[in-house]
């Protein structure tokens, strides 16, 4: 199973601040799209006042079993991992480390009966 995991700490120096109207149509700039480890996926990230907008970009996107993990931390600090957060990643097959302190997860994953959205708040563990 291809898995994204996304950090979203290193778009902070990017230009994006950009309302996206969500139509259908890719409004993204080019300094708001980033890797992750699945090849042939593009993804996006930027916010406005309101919103952060997350988008994804591939030929398979829609294959059953596409997980992709955005983590969000709310609290940064001089020493990334010196947060109220976590580390660890949720553990979903596997468990990854985290570059930073994550306070927030959200996952998406598709599946043959439709979409799973999930987002947990990271409390002396991931609670949903």
């Amino acid at each position: 199973m291809l898995r994204a995991l996304l950090y979203l700490f290193s778009f902070v120096y990017a230009t994006s601040y950009t309302t996206i109207n969500i139509d259908g149509t890719e409004d993204f700039a080019n300094d708001e799209e980033f890797s992750t480890e699945t090849v042939g996926w593009t993804n996006y990230f930027t916010w406005d006042a309101s919103n952060l907008y997350f988008g994804v970009a591939g030929g398979d996107i829609d294959a059953h079993g596409k997980v992709a993990f955005i983590y969000i931390d709310t609290d940064p600090n001089a020493n990334p991992s010196g947060g109220t957060g976590s580390t660890s990643s949720l553990s979903w097959t596997r468990t990854h480390t985290l570059p930073f302190s994550a306070n927030y997860a959200f996952v998406h994953k598709t599946d043959n009966s439709g979409n799973y959205y999930n987002l947990r708040k990271y409390d002396s563990g991931w609670q949903s």
